[in-house]
């Protein structure tokens, strides 16, 4: 029997979802080699959130885009965390970060301003075009 998820998907697809296999991880499917994710936006924020506390040093901030995110003045922050910048004003997720992230907004007020700044959970999500498609309630991430 089917289920929704497969159902929506096969609305974008426009195409028999008996032809889908399903994937490795909950949720995923896949159509002529071409893998797909079928989440809810719950779903997607919380994958994001937990990609970002499994592996926060891969990410980087604009020390700007932090500023504006936590509410302090750039220099305030720069200096709160004596943390290096790269040329371009940017930070490395790191301990300290972190912790300043966690005592002022919280990492799911963090998760969200990055998801709204980068045009979705797709930037995240999607490692095939970094978009995604809203369906029916649903959010379709295309990741190959």
């Amino acid at each position: 029997m089917l289920n929704k998820r497969e159902i929506v998907l096969a609305k974008f697809l426009n195409q028999n979802p008996l032809n889908f296999k399903k994937g490795e991880e909950d949720f995923q499917y896949i159509y002529k080699d071409v893998d797909y994710l079928v989440l809810t936006p719950e779903e997607s924020l919380n994958r994001v959130i937990n990609d970002f506390k499994e592996d926060f040093s891969s990410y980087y901030f604009s020390l700007a885009f932090l500023s504006k995110v936590i509410g302090v003045e750039e220099k305030v922050l720069e200096n709160r965390l004596q943390q290096q910048l790269d040329k371009d004003n940017f930070l490395y997720g790191n301990d300290k970060l972190l912790a300043c992230i966690k005592e002022t907004i919280g990492l799911d007020n963090l998760v969200k301003a990055c998801v709204e700044a980068n045009g979705g959970y797709g930037y995240y999500i999607s490692e095939y075009d970094h978009s995604q498609i809203e369906k029916d309630g649903y959010l379709i991430y295309r990741c190959n």
